[in-house]
């Protein structure tokens, strides 16, 4: 799968929690740029989880200044698409 898809799950649920959708790209800071908190980056990656096959423990590598295209390099290279 590419970036492009991991980004497009990402996208719709940071939408679902409420944030604007223009400030959603691959630059964009999970903390400092998108403001999310620990529980909402958890629902991030079990979105993630629910669409592709990785292990978990992705989370351990997701940081306040993790970029979300740095999120996707890092789905998109711990497994494939169910």
């Amino acid at each position: 799968m590419s970036t492009y898809s991991e980004l497009k799950i990402i996208k719709a649920t940071l939408i679902d929690l409420g944030i604007e959708s223009d400030k959603i790209k691959e630059s964009a800071k999970v903390h400092s740029d998108l403001g999310l908190d620990s529980s909402e980056i958890i629902e991030v990656v079990l979105a993630l989880k629910n669409a592709f096959d990785f292990d978990v423990s992705l989370l351990y590598k997701i940081s306040n200044d993790i970029t979300l295209g740095e999120i996707c390099q890092l789905v998109n290279s711990k497994g494939s698409a169910k």
